[in-house]
């Protein structure tokens, strides 16, 4: 369908959001700004330039009505606005505005990259320590300087300087946190699943607050938090209920980017732990998981590929392709091919290409066999350079490993 419907028909696009981000930026005395729609992201043309990703302001550009468009778009670059003004210097100041926030692998590292592709050193970027500390599976928690119009990250230099520790800090942000209104709150879903609904961007925050959960009145509770704004809950003993949470999982990740995390959590003397789902609904979360990691590696090449490319660096970044087994299954593979110097990620199965013959190996036999020839990068998700193709022995080895076609 052209694109001039979309537009007769009032359609969200990321394009239109785009035009009118950008011309709002540039109407608050920003530089002038491009549209780079693989990355979903607004650059300002100047050395270095500033990066406006749009993926996630896109969902809230989406889901509201048309006449309420504007306002997204408002908030947003206000938003953007508020991140470059200063901190307060003194921590008394600080204190209430302080927030938990959850956050999920790999999200710092690619905060990383985006600084340098903004222009950071690799020196400035290596001093840049997140005030934070893990939760539980893939989350982390951390802390947040919270303000009408924007949400920013905190590192452990702005703690030294208001002289606090992450800990005192912490129970002061979830003090705050829990001084927020209860309601809406839950609300039921079907099958005995629950959706937080506060409406203040801290929904996956809501796991540091067990009292919270517990009001519910749910037994064994299990946690998903698939998105930053979106808090799912049921029983570890309601099989229905953990379907259909599966199946909401499922659902979000298709609608919006940045995902959080897809692990399902049990509560256990007040501490999250990974929870492992009974055999009749595993196979749904074993997919979503798969799902994600595929999605975080493809954020990650796009990161990568764009700075190799202004570096000219000479390297190819392996993505991550999916296919679903007889049994519904859903599988990952990587590409290891002769000659291509390749920054591998981790997968189920690793393709061979170039060899005497093309194999599918499974990960862990690879990393038995050729591990010699993989060298691990500070990264996350994790991947591997490899410069050297397996030859010889190492070759009938794998091939002593591989998988049928």
């Amino acid at each position: 369908m052209p694109k001039w419907w979309d537009r007769l028909l009032g359609r969200p696009s990321i394009e239109r959001l785009a035009q009118q981000v950008g011309a709002r930026l540039e109407a608050r005395g920003s530089a002038p700004v491009t549209f780079d729609p693989a990355q979903r992201e607004l650059r300002t043309q100047e050395d270095p330039p500033k990066i406006y990703y749009l993926g996630n302001v896109f969902s809230d550009y989406a889901r509201v009505p048309r006449a309420q468009r504007a306002g997204v778009v408002v908030r947003f670059v206000e938003a953007m606005a508020a991140i470059e003004e200063a901190l307060p210097t003194d921590y008394a100041a600080a204190r209430p505005h302080l927030m938990p926030i959850v956050r999920g692998a790999g999200e710092d590292d690619l905060a990383r990259l985006q600084a340098r592709r903004s222009g950071a050193s690799e020196d400035e970027v290596a001093t840049f320590h997140p005030a934070s500390r893990p939760l539980s599976g893939e989350l982390t928690v951390g802390l947040a300087y919270d303000t009408p119009h924007a949400i920013q990250r905190l590192s452990t230099d702005h703690l030294v300087a208001w002289g606090v520790g992450f800990e005192a800090a912490m129970a002061d942000a979830i003090d705050n946190l829990r001084l927020r209104p209860e309601q809406p709150g839950w609300v039921a879903m079907a099958h005995g699943v629950w959706s937080g609904e506060w409406g203040d961007d801290y929904e996956s925050s809501r796991l540091l607050l067990p009292d919270l959960i517990h009001r519910l009145g749910v037994q064994d509770p299990v946690v998903m938090t698939p998105l930053r704004r979106m808090l799912l809950l049921t029983s570890a003993r309601n099989d229905a209920g953990l379907a259909e949470m599966a199946r909401l999982c499922r659902q979000a990740l298709e609608e919006q980017p940045r995902w959080l995390g897809v692990t399902p959590m049990r509560l256990e003397d007040g501490v999250w732990v990974p929870f492992e789902p009974p055999a009749d609904s595993a196979p749904a979360f074993a997919n979503l998981a798969a799902i994600e990691r595929a999605d975080r590696y493809a954020s990650q090449k796009a990161a990568l590929d764009d700075l190799h490319q202004r570096d000219g660096v000479d390297v190819f970044v392996g993505s991550v392709m999916m296919f679903r087994s007889a049994d519904d299954t859903l599988h990952s593979v990587a590409t290891w091919s002769r000659g291509v110097a390749t920054w591998l990620p981790c997968a189920d199965l690793v393709a061979f290409v170039g060899g005497p013959g093309e194999l599918l190996v499974p990960w862990d036999a690879v990393r038995d066999v050729a591990g010699d020839l993989m060298v691990p990068l500070d990264m996350q998700p994790q991947r591997f350079s490899v410069r050297a193709f397996p030859e010889g022995a190492l070759w009938s080895a794998l091939t002593a490993r591989a998988k049928a076609p």
